[in-house]
């Protein structure tokens, strides 16, 4: 008996795999962020964080393609974005010696730039043209991008060499993985629940996480770490 798989069927088959990533990548999440810096516990769940979130992002990317939906495209690109720039500052950050960056580490920020620039134009231009509203959420997220962008450009101007145990990296560390599970818990509330009004929705879980990564910024910021 022969199997046939639709295109519908694929898109079911990505859309639960991103649904069952999603959900691991919320509950690893939450424990890296109370778990002991350093730890562990925190090392582990963190590690299976990164991969469920990287899986998020390209199966939101498949998906996006599958059923063209320019949102889900670039939130997809922006959450793979902000887990490899998390991932790779503590690579950085662990250096035993002295790297120059390659191309490598500069792709994915040129892909980011692409990106926060769509995400920013491509809603202005359907509010203005087609008086379309509710899109300027992706106005906000792309603004987020387009800053971390700028950040990671100027940091590989002025750092033609990474040093070991730049205490930048760890920062950047705590504040691109904040902000990647900042945007897989907006991805579930907004799919799970209702409030009025919904930028709430929208906009709480980056709020509390502001908050959140300022607190690990500044807790961390005086400490002679080595993770």
């Amino acid at each position: 008996m022969e199997l046939k798989l639709s295109g519908m069927d694929f898109y079911r088959v990505f859309l639960i795999f991103h649904i069952i990533c999603g959900a691991i990548a919320l509950l690893t999440g939450f424990i890296a962020i109370v778990a002991n810096k350093g730890g562990s516990l925190h090392m582990k769940t963190g590690k299976i964080f990164y991969w469920a979130m990287y899986a998020v992002g390209v199966s939101s990317f498949v998906l996006a393609l599958m059923k063209f939906n320019p949102f889900l495209l670039s939130i997809g690109i922006f959450s793979l974005y902000m887990v490899i720039s998390g991932y790779r500052a503590l690579f950085y950050y662990r250096l035993v010696e002295k790297y120059k960056p390659t191309m490598k580490d500069k792709l994915p920020v040129y892909i980011g730039l692409v990106t926060a620039l769509f995400m920013v134009i491509y809603p202005i231009y359907m509010i203005v043209v087609y008086q379309i509203e509710g899109i300027f959420i992706l106005i906000i997220f792309g603004s987020i991008l387009l800053f971390n962008v700028y950040n990671d450009l100027n940091t590989f101007r002025k750092n033609p060499v990474i040093f070991p145990y730049y205490r930048k990296w760890i920062i950047k560390h705590i504040g691109m993985m904040m902000g990647t599970y900042i945007a897989t818990t907006t991805a579930f509330l907004v799919n799970v629940a209702t409030f009025n009004p919904p930028w709430v929705l929208w906009l709480g879980p980056t709020l509390v996480g502001s908050f959140l990564i300022a607190y690990f910024t500044k807790k961390w910021k005086n400490k002679s770490i080595v993770v």
